[in-house]
């Protein structure tokens, strides 16, 4: 998957939007990682949500059950919701670092989570929300991008 002359401008000379949140995110001391992220972000779900909803997260995140029996995607998403009443949601939470130095893995790994009946998220930092819009235009099919407290709106 290529990316276009306006993200490659953005990503490689630091300009525009994604290099802008790059240069504050590379500047700050509180930037959470990325298994931070997706814990807040399954905490939020957990928390929204009652013991009906199945939430499944990679990286030790959770209980454990993870993301890896989702027949019909590519990859594993970090995770993943399910249940009566509520969106299905297939998460893939980013950092700056995937932001700035891997947009087009990004973009290939969520392009891969497609399938019918799910919504999908890419979860960043609020400091990243306009950089992960920007790059949510290259990607097949609507993504939300939301914060980890914001995933919630989706359910």
């Amino acid at each position: 998957m290529q990316l276009s002359r306006k993200q490659q401008g953005g990503l490689l000379a630091g300009g525009g939007l994604v290099g802008a949140a790059v240069v504050s995110w590379l500047t700050s001391d509180s930037e959470p990682k990325h298994d931070e992220l997706l814990e807040q972000t399954y905490n939020a779900v957990d928390d929204a949500t009652d013991d009906s909803v199945a939430i499944g997260a990679e990286h030790g995140v959770g209980d454990g059950e993870g993301t890896r029996d989702i027949d019909g995607i590519n990859g594993w998403p970090d995770m993943a919701v399910t249940g009566f009443g509520v969106s299905s949601l297939l998460v893939e939470v980013e950092s700056s670092d995937a932001l700035a130095e891997k947009p087009e893995k990004v973009i290939e790994q969520v392009d891969g989570f497609q399938k019918n009946g799910y919504r999908r998220v890419i979860v960043v930092h609020s400091s990243l929300v306009d950089a992960a819009e920007e790059l949510v235009d290259e990607i097949n099919g609507k993504v939300h991008v939301k914060t980890p407290k914001r995933v919630i709106d989706l359910l």
